[in-house]
C-alpha cells in the first residue's frame, strides 16, 4: 500500500510527531510505501526526520496551502498513492478538493489534533467562519474523518458529519523507559517539576507558574518547561512573573530540544496545565516514564488518557490552588505506581496505534469512492 501523509511544512508540532511515528511502523510492519508531502521543502524544522527515516519529501513549492490543490493533483495523478492522509484544517480542505479533481482515485483521510472550538477562538471572525464552513461542508467529502480523541470526533459529530465516517485514534506514545520507584519523590531531594509544550496561551504556564509559587511555601522545588517560544507576548507575561514572585533560581526555560527525555528521566512530577487540547501526548509520555501527573481537565484528552483520575490528578482548568494542592499531595505521598502509569502508557504504543492506522487504511481502500 502506498501512503501519502500531507502536511503544510514539517515543524515540531503534535500531528507531526504523529505522522513520522506512524509512518515509520507503517513502513516497517506492514510494508508500507511512505511519501510525505509538504507546501514548500526547506522551511520545516523536522524535514531531515522524514530523509533520516527514508521516506521521500514532496515538494509542492507553494507558499500558500490553497495554491497547492493542482500541483498535488498532479502529484496524485503522477504517484497514484492508495491513501492520503492529511492534517489541519486548511491542508485538509485542499486535500479533499486535490483528491476529488484527480484522475486517479486516491482515497483521503483528513484528521484533527486540536480541539476545533478552542482552536479557532483567537482567529478572525473571517477566519473562523471559512474553517467552521470547511469542516462542516468540505469534510463530507472526505472518504474519512479521523480524530485523535473522542471528545474532538464529538464536536465533528456535534457540527453534522456523518458518523459513519468518523472515528478516532489516539496519539501514539515515542517513549519506553523503566519507571522509578514509587512513594515519596520529596523526602531526601528537591523535587523537579516538568511541564513540556510550546509556549503559548494554549498551555497556559502562567497558571503552572502561580501554582508552583504556591507549593514553594511549604516545599522547596524545582520548576522545568521544555518548549519553543511560539508567543513572544506570552514568554514577556511568564518571564515577568517570574521576576515579580522572584522565582528565577527555581524555573528553568529549556526551549525546543530534540532530547526531551533527559527531562523526563530527571522529573519526578508532570504537569500539564493547559486551556484546552487535542489530545495531550506529553501526558502519555510522562506515563511512560512512569511520572506521577498533574493535569487540567481541559478539552480534549486529559481525561480520557488518565481515565478521569485513575492514572494522575485531574484539576479545573486555570484552578493554581488546585493545582498546588495536587502537586503538594504527590510530593508528599506518591499513590501512582510507576509500573501502572508505564502500563498504561503502553495502550498508546506505536505499534497499537500504527495497527490501528493500518486497519482504518485497509478499510478506507475498499470502500466507493465519494464524489463532488
Amino acid at each position: 500500500m502506498k501512503v501519502a501523509f500531507r502536511i503544510s511544512k514539517m515543524g515540531f508540532g503534535g500531528a507531526e510527531r504523529v505522522f513520522l511515528s506512524v509512518a515509520n511502523e507503517l513502513a516497517t510492519k506492514h510494508q508500507c510505501e511512505i511519501q510525505f508531502i509538504v507546501d514548500k521543502a526547506g522551511v520545516g524544522s523536522t524535514e531531515s526526520l522524514v530523509i533520516d527515516k527514508g521516506f521521500k519529501l514532496i515538494n509542492l513549492g507553494c507558499s500558500n496551502t490553497l495554491k497547492t490543490i493542482l500541483p498535488l493533483r498532479k502529484y496524485i495523478d503522477k504517484e497514484r498513492p492508495d491513501i492520503l492522509i492529511s492534517a489541519y484544517t486548511d491542508t485538509n480542505f485542499a486535500a479533499i478538493i486535490s483528491t476529488k479533481i484527480a484522475r486517479n482515485h486516491t482515497k483521503v483521510i483528513v484528521s484533527e489534533h486540536a480541539s476545533l472550538k478552542e482552536h479557532w477562538q483567537y482567529a478572525s471572525i473571517i477566519r473562523r467562519v471559512k474553517l467552521f464552513l470547511y469542516v462542516k461542508f468540505a469534510y463530507r467529502f472526505a472518504d474519512h474523518v479521523l480524530a485523535v480523541s473522542a471528545g474532538i470526533a464529538s464536536q465533528l459529530a456535534n457540527m453534522g458529519l456523518p458518523t459513519k465516517n468518523l472515528s478516532y485514534i489516539h496519539n501514539p506514545v515515542r517513549f519506553n523507559r523503566q519507571p522509578k520507584q514509587s512513594g515519596s519523590v520529596a523526602k531526601s531531594e528537591t523535587p523537579v517539576v516538568l511541564a513540556v509544550g510550546r509556549i503559548t496561551k494554549q498551555k497556559d504556564y502562567l497558571t503552572l507558574i502561580k501554582a508552583f509559587q504556591i507549593l514553594m511555601e511549604t516545599t522547596n522545588a524545582r520548576l522545568i518547561i521544555v518548549g519553543g517560544v511560539h508567543d513572544d507576548v506570552e514568554k514577556q507575561k511568564l518571564d515577568q512573573a517570574i521576576a515579580l514572585n522572584q522565582l528565577s533560581s527555581n524555573i528553568e526555560f529549556v526551549g525546543f530540544t530534540e532530547e526531551v527525555a533527559v527531562y523526563y528521566q530527571k522529573a519526578d512530577i508532570f504537569v500539564l496545565s493547559s486551556a484546552w487540547e487535542g489530545f495531550g501526548n506529553v501526558i502519555v509520555e510522562a506515563l511512560a516514564f512512569g511520572l506521577p501527573v498533574v493535569s487540567t481537565d481541559c478539552n480534549h484528552g486529559p481525561a480520557e488518557i488518565l481515565v478521569n483520575g485513575q492514572y494522575g490528578k485531574l484539576v479545573p482548568v486555570g484552578d493554581y490552588h488546585a493545582m498546588a494542592n495536587a502537586m503538594r499531595e504527590i510530593a508528599d505521598n506518591n499513590i501512582f505506581s510507576p509500573a501502572n502509569q508505564t502500563e498504561r502508557a503502553q495502550q498508546f504504543s506505536e505499534a497499537k496505534i500504527a495497527d490501528a492506522y493500518y486497519s482504518l487504511l485497509s478499510k478506507v481502500s475498499k470502500q466507493n469512492r465519494h464524489n463532488i
